[in-house]
Protein backbone atom coordinates (compact mmCIF):
# COMPACT_ATOMS: atom_id res chain seq x y z
CA UNK A 1 0.00 0.00 0.00
CA UNK A 2 0.83 3.46 -1.00
CA UNK A 3 0.51 6.25 1.67
CA UNK A 4 1.20 10.11 0.53
CA UNK A 5 1.98 12.75 2.82
CA UNK A 6 -1.06 16.03 2.07
CA UNK A 7 1.53 18.36 1.45
CA UNK A 8 2.66 18.27 -2.30
CA UNK A 9 5.59 20.07 -4.10
CA UNK A 10 4.44 22.31 -7.21
CA UNK A 11 6.60 22.19 -10.24
CA UNK A 12 5.43 24.75 -13.07
CA UNK A 13 2.04 24.82 -11.72
CA UNK A 14 1.41 21.02 -13.41
CA UNK A 15 3.93 18.78 -12.06
CA UNK A 16 3.06 17.41 -8.41
CA UNK A 17 3.89 15.00 -5.97
CA UNK A 18 3.81 14.50 -2.70
CA UNK A 19 6.66 15.43 -0.17
CA UNK A 20 6.53 12.30 1.17
CA UNK A 21 5.73 8.66 0.45
CA UNK A 22 5.46 5.27 2.02
CA UNK A 23 5.62 1.86 0.03
CA UNK A 24 4.84 -0.33 2.65
CA UNK A 25 5.25 -3.43 0.28
CA UNK A 26 8.59 -2.09 -0.85
CA UNK A 27 9.67 -1.17 3.15
CA UNK A 28 10.46 2.66 0.77
CA UNK A 29 10.23 6.12 1.96
CA UNK A 30 10.65 8.67 -0.95
CA UNK A 31 11.41 12.62 0.20
CA UNK A 32 10.99 15.21 -2.15
CA UNK A 33 12.52 18.20 -1.58
CA UNK A 34 10.26 20.97 -2.38
CA UNK A 35 12.85 23.76 -3.05
CA UNK A 36 14.63 21.65 -5.01
CA UNK A 37 12.66 18.99 -6.60
CA UNK A 38 15.11 16.34 -5.53
CA UNK A 39 13.79 12.80 -4.43
CA UNK A 40 16.09 11.34 -1.60
CA UNK A 41 15.05 7.18 -0.90
CA UNK A 42 15.28 4.88 1.95
CA UNK A 43 14.58 1.42 2.11
CA UNK A 44 14.37 -0.58 5.30
CA UNK A 45 15.48 -4.18 5.38
CA UNK A 46 14.59 -5.79 8.36
CA UNK A 47 11.75 -8.18 9.11
CA UNK A 48 10.79 -6.69 12.36
CA UNK A 49 9.93 -3.12 10.04
CA UNK A 50 8.30 -5.14 7.29
CA UNK A 51 5.97 -6.55 10.32
CA UNK A 52 5.19 -2.97 11.45
CA UNK A 53 4.64 -1.61 8.46
CA UNK A 54 1.98 -4.13 7.62
CA UNK A 55 0.69 -4.03 11.26
CA UNK A 56 0.15 -0.48 10.72
CA UNK A 57 -0.97 -0.63 7.49
CA UNK A 58 -3.76 -2.93 8.38
CA UNK A 59 -4.74 -2.03 12.13
CA UNK A 60 -3.47 1.52 12.34
CA UNK A 61 -3.86 3.50 9.12
CA UNK A 62 -4.00 6.67 10.82
CA UNK A 63 -0.58 6.39 12.83
CA UNK A 64 0.74 5.51 9.24
CA UNK A 65 -0.33 9.04 7.69
CA UNK A 66 0.22 11.11 10.57
CA UNK A 67 3.70 10.33 10.44
CA UNK A 68 3.66 11.25 6.56
CA UNK A 69 1.87 14.26 6.92
CA UNK A 70 3.82 15.52 9.83
CA UNK A 71 7.15 14.70 8.12
CA UNK A 72 8.10 12.41 10.59
CA UNK A 73 7.73 8.92 9.26
CA UNK A 74 11.40 8.66 8.48
CA UNK A 75 12.95 9.10 11.61
CA UNK A 76 9.91 7.14 13.08
CA UNK A 77 10.98 4.11 11.30
CA UNK A 78 14.89 4.37 11.47
CA UNK A 79 14.59 4.86 15.74
CA UNK A 80 12.16 1.72 15.64
CA UNK A 81 14.76 -0.26 13.59
CA UNK A 82 17.16 0.48 16.15
CA UNK A 83 15.17 0.07 19.60
CA UNK A 84 13.68 -3.33 17.89
CA UNK A 85 17.97 -4.40 16.79
CA UNK A 86 19.05 -3.56 20.15
CA UNK A 87 16.20 -5.33 22.24
CA UNK A 88 16.52 -8.51 20.28
CA UNK A 89 20.20 -8.27 20.52
CA UNK A 90 20.37 -7.61 24.45
CA UNK A 91 17.61 -10.43 25.02
CA UNK A 92 19.20 -13.05 22.92
CA UNK A 93 22.67 -12.56 24.62
CA UNK A 94 20.48 -12.94 27.83
CA UNK A 95 19.32 -16.29 27.04
CA UNK A 96 22.22 -17.19 25.56
CA UNK A 97 24.14 -16.45 28.96
CA UNK A 98 21.04 -18.58 30.76
CA UNK A 99 21.86 -21.69 28.53
CA UNK A 100 24.20 -24.10 30.51
CA UNK A 101 24.94 -25.60 27.20
CA UNK A 102 26.13 -22.61 25.45
CA UNK A 103 28.23 -22.04 28.08
CA UNK A 104 29.92 -25.64 27.78
CA UNK A 105 29.97 -25.23 23.71
CA UNK A 106 32.00 -21.77 24.50
CA UNK A 107 34.20 -23.80 27.03
CA UNK A 108 34.86 -26.39 24.84
CA UNK A 109 35.29 -24.52 21.84
CA UNK A 110 32.63 -26.33 19.79
CA UNK A 111 31.54 -23.06 17.51
CA UNK A 112 29.23 -25.09 15.36
CA UNK A 113 27.10 -25.62 18.40
CA UNK A 114 27.71 -22.09 20.08
CA UNK A 115 26.41 -20.54 16.27
CA UNK A 116 23.71 -23.21 16.40
CA UNK A 117 22.50 -22.10 20.10
CA UNK A 118 23.16 -18.74 19.45
CA UNK A 119 20.61 -18.80 16.58
CA UNK A 120 18.18 -20.58 18.29
CA UNK A 121 17.98 -18.41 21.10
CA UNK A 122 17.99 -14.62 18.35
CA UNK A 123 14.55 -16.50 16.99
CA UNK A 124 13.37 -16.93 21.08
CA UNK A 125 14.15 -13.70 21.42
CA UNK A 126 11.96 -12.09 18.57
CA UNK A 127 8.78 -13.42 19.88
CA UNK A 128 8.15 -11.07 23.55
CA UNK A 129 10.16 -8.46 21.41
CA UNK A 130 7.90 -8.04 18.30
CA UNK A 131 4.94 -8.19 21.00
CA UNK A 132 6.09 -5.59 22.44
CA UNK A 133 7.30 -3.02 20.43
CA UNK A 134 6.21 -4.22 16.40
CA UNK A 135 3.03 -5.14 16.84
CA UNK A 136 1.51 -1.95 18.59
Amino acid sequence: MIFRSESMVYQNDRYTVPVWVLDTDTQTVTYTNPETFEEQHWQFHTDHIRYHLHFCEEYRPDRLQRLMDSGEIYKYLDELDTRVTDALMEQAEILMNADSDYKTALETGNLYEVERIGNMCREQAKEPIFNAMVYV
